[in-house]
């Protein structure tokens, strides 16, 4: 399992969307078939030809070389269609089982040390952003709601802190089980 970034998450998202809009038809999967029937037997004819075997002499072989091309004509679309949604699906799972992971963790981390943990220091960059925020003086906020919360109510601008990550979670997560049912 690979470290998937939530901009992938997102990008996989927004590709199996896509994919589900646009998934072939059963007509154009017939079409494709009936198509590539004609073309596996004038395949068979020319390539006897060229190659000085001949023209295949039943109706049996020329039945197998049509029913050869429509399979491979017909199911190419399909299978190359559910290849890549199981990617995106993939990729998407994978984001999901890391985020449950790192979760577990921190739970696991909190309990065994006794002390609630913000954010771990899986970076240098956040690493040295605990190091100044550990020297640095602490400052409280006053008592109450900001004036921020006070001038502008839940649901003007911006969403309330970390809504947006759990909705983007909710909706990769119904995005999945959409595929299952």
């Amino acid at each position: 399992m690979s470290d998937v970034t939530r901009r992938e998450a997102q990008n996989a998202a927004q590709d199996l969307r896509k994919l589900r809009r646009n998934a072939p038809t059963a007509g154009q999967l017939g079409r494709g078939a009936v198509i590539g029937a004609g073309i596996g037997a004038a395949a068979a004819g020319l390539g006897g030809l060229i190659s000085g075997t001949g023209m295949p002499k039943s109706p049996r072989q020329w039945l197998g070389r049509a029913a050869g091309g429509a399979l491979f004509a017909g199911g190419a679309p399909y299978l190359r269609h559910r290849a890549e949604t199981n990617v995106k699906e993939r990729k998407i799972k994978d984001y999901l089982e890391e985020r449950k992971r790192r979760s577990s963790f921190t739970s696991k981390l909190q309990r065994t040390l006794g002390v609630k943990v913000a954010g771990l220091p899986l970076t240098p960059a956040t690493r040295l952003a605990k190091a100044r925020a550990a020297r640095a003086p602490r400052v409280t906020a006053p008592p109450g709601p900001s004036v921020a919360q006070v001038a502008k109510p839940v649901g003007y601008g911006r969403p309330t802190a970390g809504a947006v990550k759990t909705a983007f979670v909710d909706e990769l997560s119904k995005l999945l089980s959409v595929s299952r049912g």
